[in-house]
C-alpha cells in the first residue's frame, strides 16, 4: 500500500515538472515567437514574404539616410531651426549631417534614438509599400485585423526589424487559410559597433583636441604663407591678405586630415603619399610610403583598446565648406608686420617682427566604413563637428561664431541696424576691480563689427552711478565683444546676445555682461648701447645716426604683448600692464640699416612702485662687430648670456 501511495506521488511529481516545464517552454515561446517567422501553408509563403521584403527595404533605405546624415532621418526642430548646427552636404534639404559637436554641445544621437527613427520611417512606409496586397487580388482575401506597427532592435552584429500587423488571409470561397502578425527581418549591419567607434572618436576629440593639434601644426609649418611669429629683414612692409591665409589653411586641410588613421583599424600602412605632400607637408622623409613618414608617427590616433580591425576611418574638409579666421592684430582684409606697433617708420627701418594669433572654426567629416565579411554587409556611416581655435589654441568651450550661412545675407549697415535684445554691459578694472566707464564698445558677429557705444552713468536708474551700457543689439549667437578705452589694454569676450522670440521686441531683454579689462601705463623711452671691453663693457652711449631700434615685451601669463620702435615715433609710446608688479620677456634688436649689429635680452622685472612713479625708461643694449655671419648667429642665439652684463632697464 505503501509502495502503491509513493508511485502516485511520483506520478504527479512528475506531471507537475511536466505543467512546469510547459509554462517555461510557452513562457519562452512567447518571448521569442515575435523573432521566428509564422508557420503557413507554403502556398501563402509570397504574402508573408512580401510583407517581409517591403519591413527590409523600408529598414534598409533609413538604415541608408541614418548612414548619410549621422544618425538622423528625421531633424528635431533645434537642427532644423538653427543653421549653425549642421553640416549641409548636399541642396536636397533632407540630406544634412547635425554637428555631434558644435558651440560647446555635445549632441551624439544615442542607439535608442536611431532605432527609433528606422521604426517611424520603416512604419511610415509599409502602406504605400503593401498596397493593400494587391498584387494578390486575385489569389486571395488579405483582410486587416489591426494596425501596423514596427520595433527595431540594435543588437551587437546586426538589426532586426519587426513588422507586427494583424491580418487573415481567405481563399475567392471565403475560406480563412491563416492568421498572421509578425514579420521579421533580420539586417546584417553592424550599426550598433559603428556607432560605438563614432562616439569614441568624437569623445576622444573632446578630451583630446586632435584635430585642433593637427591644425595648429599646420598653421605653424607655413609661415610664409599663414604667418603666426617671426624676425624679418627687407625693407617695405610684410603683408599676408587673410583671404589667400583663409585659402592656403583650407587646403592644408583638406590634403592632411584624410591621412589621420585610428589605431586598432584597418588601414594600410604602406599606402602612397602623393609628391604633394612629400614635397609641402612631409618634410622630414623623402619616403613615398605612409609607415615611413611624417604622417605615422604624428597623425596616428590611438583612441581606444578596443580593435577595430574590419572598419575603416578618414577625416575630411572640403575648400567649399564655410570657415570663420579671425587674426589678431589684423589691417582689416589683411595682417602686416608690426601693423599696430610702428607705424611708417617701418619703410625705412627694415627690420620686422610679427606675432599673430588665429581663431578658426571649421566643420570636420569624419567617416567609418565596415567591410562586408560573411557575415555582415558593408555599410558606410558619416557624422560631423567643429573644429575650433582660439588664439592659436585648441578650445573646446562655448566660443562659436554667429552662423555661418547667413554672413553674406545683409550689408554690415543693415546688420547692425537691425536689432532685437537689450543686453547690459559693465566694464571692469582687471587689477583693482573698479567700474571704468567711457569704455568703447564694439561687437563683431561673423564677418560684421558694429560699433555699440561707451559705459557712462545712468543716474535715474542706478543711484550708484555705476557705469555701464545698455544698448539694444543685434542677434548673435557668440558674438566678439571688445572695449578701448586710454589707459587700458584692449579687452574682449564672447557674448551671446540671446534671441526672445516668444515675447514681443519691446520686452526682449538679454543677458549681462562684464567686460575685464587690463589697466595699462604708456612710457616714452630711450635707448643707449654698450660694447665689450675685455671681461667687461663700455659706458652706454647713444645710437648712431643711422641705427633704428626694434623692442618686443611679452607677458606670458597675462598673454599681453608690446611693440616699440626707436627712434619713438610720434604718439607711439611702449605700454606696459599697470597697478600690479609684473614679468616680462624683454627683446631688443638694433640694426646699422640692414644689418644686426646689437641687442639684448632677459627676463625683467617691473614693480608697481616704479609703474607708479616712472615716466621714461632707458634701455640699455649691447654691441659687437661681428667677423662673419655665422659668428652673428651664435651672437644672438646666446643673447641673453651676452646680456648679463648690461643694467637692466632703467625706469624713472
Amino acid at each position: 500500500m505503501i509502495y502503491k501511495k509513493r508511485g502516485q506521488i511520483t506520478v504527479f511529481i512528475i506531471i507537475g515538472l511536466i505543467i512546469l516545464l510547459t509554462y517555461f517552454l510557452l513562457s519562452y515561446y512567447k518571448k521569442e515567437s515575435i523573432e521566428e517567422t509564422e508557420l503557413i501553408q507554403p502556398e501563402l509563403i509570397p504574402v508573408q514574404q512580401y510583407v517581409q521584403t517591403c519591413t527590409k527595404n523600408l529598414a534598409r533605405e533609413a538604415i541608408e539616410i541614418i548612414g548619410i546624415n549621422g544618425g538622423y532621418i528625421y531633424f528635431p526642430a533645434w537642427i532644423q531651426n538653427n543653421p549653425n548646427s549642421y553640416l549641409k552636404l548636399s541642396p536636397i534639404d533632407e540630406l544634412k549631417n547635425p554637428y555631434w559637436w558644435y558651440d560647446g554641445n555635445d549632441a551624439i544621437p544615442p542607439l535608442d534614438f536611431i532605432a527609433k527613427q528606422i521604426e517611424d520611417y520603416t512604419k511610415a512606409g509599409m502602406a504605400d509599400c503593401i498596397d493593400n496586397f494587391s498584387a494578390f487580388h486575385e489569389q486571395y482575401d488579405v483582410i486587416e485585423l489591426g494596425n501596423f506597427n514596427v520595433i527595431a532592435e540594435i543588437e551587437e552584429e546586426d538589426i532586426r526589424v519587426r513588422t507586427l500587423y494583424p491580418i487573415e488571409v481567405k481563399d475567392k470561397f471565403n475560406k480563412t487559410l491563416a492568421k498572421l502578425q509578425k514579420f521579421p527581418v533580420t539586417i546584417p549591419i553592424r550599426l550598433h559597433k559603428v556607432h560605438d567607434l563614432a562616439t569614441e572618436i568624437m569623445e576622444r576629440e573632446n578630451k583630446d583636441y586632435f584635430i585642433e593639434k593637427k591644425a595648429i601644426d599646420l598653421i605653424s609649418l607655413d609661415d610664409d604663407e599663414i604667418p603666426t611669429t617671426g624676425i624679418g629683414i627687407q625693407c617695405g612692409k610684410k603683408q599676408w591678405e587673410l583671404e589667400k591665409i583663409e585659402k592656403k589653411l583650407k587646403l592644408l586641410l583638406q590634403v592632411n586630415l584624410p591621412y589621420i588613421k585610428i589605431q586598432g583599424t584597418n588601414f594600410n600602412p604602406n599606402s602612397r603619399i602623393t609628391p604633394y605632400q612629400l614635397q609641402d607637408t612631409n618634410p622630414y622623409s623623402q619616403s613615398d610610403t605612409y609607415n615611413e613618414s611624417y604622417y605615422n608617427s604624428h597623425y596616428i590616433w590611438d583612441i581606444t583598446d578596443i580593435p577595430y580591425r574590419n572598419m575603416h576611418v578618414s577625416f575630411n574638409y572640403d575648400p567649399q565648406w564655410d570657415m570663420m579666421l579671425y587674426a589678431r592684430p589684423n589691417k582689416g582684409n589683411y595682417v602686416e608686420s608690426n601693423s599696430q606697433k610702428s607705424g611708417d617708420i617701418l619703410s625705412l627701418f627694415c627690420f620686422h617682427v610679427w606675432h599673430f594669433t588665429y581663431d578658426v572654426i571649421f566643420p570636420v567629416k569624419a567617416t567609418i566604413v565596415d567591410d562586408e565579411t560573411k557575415d555582415n554587409e558593408r555599410y558606410s556611416f558619416t557624422f560631423a563637428f567643429k573644429a575650433q581655435i582660439n588664439h592659436n589654441m585648441a578650445d573646446r568651450t562655448n566660443f562659436a561664431i554667429a552662423s555661418f550661412d547667413t554672413r553674406d545675407a545683409y550689408l554690415e549697415e543693415e546688420y547692425c541696424a537691425d536689432v532685437t535684445n537689450e543686453i547690459i554691459i559693465y566694464a571692469q578694472d582687471k587689477v583693482t576691480t573698479n567700474p571704468i566707464r567711457n569704455v568703447n564698445l564694439s561687437m563683431t558677429c561673423g564677418r560684421y563689427r558694429c560699433n555699440i557705444d561707451t559705459t557712462k552713468s545712468y543716474w535715474d536708474m542706478d543711484p550708484s552711478g555705476t557705469p555701464k551700457l545698455i544698448k539694444r543689439v543685434p542677434y548673435c549667437a557668440n558674438a566678439i565683444l571688445r572695449g578701448t578705452r586710454s589707459g587700458y589694454d584692449e579687452g574682449e569676450m564672447f557674448i551671446n546676445t540671446g534671441r526672445r522670440l516668444d515675447t514681443p521686441v519691446e520686452d526682449r531683454i538679454g543677458n549681462t555682461f562684464n567686460l575685464v579689462m587690463r589697466p595699462v601705463k604708456e612710457f616714452n623711452y630711450t635707448i643707449v648701447k654698450h660694447q665689450p671691453l675685455g671681461l667687461g663693457i663700455s659706458g652706454a652711449n647713444p645710437l648712431n645716426e643711422n641705427q633704428k631700434a626694434m623692442i618686443t615685451v611679452k607677458n606670458i601669463g597675462e598673454n599681453f604683448e608690446s611693440y616699440g620702435t626707436y627712434p619713438l615715433e610720434e604718439n607711439a609710446p611702449l605700454r606696459l600692464l599697470d597697478k600690479d608688479d609684473f614679468n616680462y620677456n624683454l627683446e631688443i634688436f638694433v640694426m646699422d640699416n640692414e644689418t644686426i649689429t646689437g641687442g639684448y635680452g632677459a627676463k625683467w622685472e617691473v614693480s608697481k612702485i616704479d609703474l607708479r612713479l616712472g615716466k621714461n625708461i632707458t634701455f640699455h643694449v649691447i654691441e659687437k662687430e661681428f667677423k662673419d655671419d655665422s659668428e652673428r648667429y651664435l651672437f644672438f642665439a646666446g643673447l641673453e648670456k651676452y646680456s648679463e652684463p648690461i643694467p637692466s632697464p632703467e625706469i624713472k
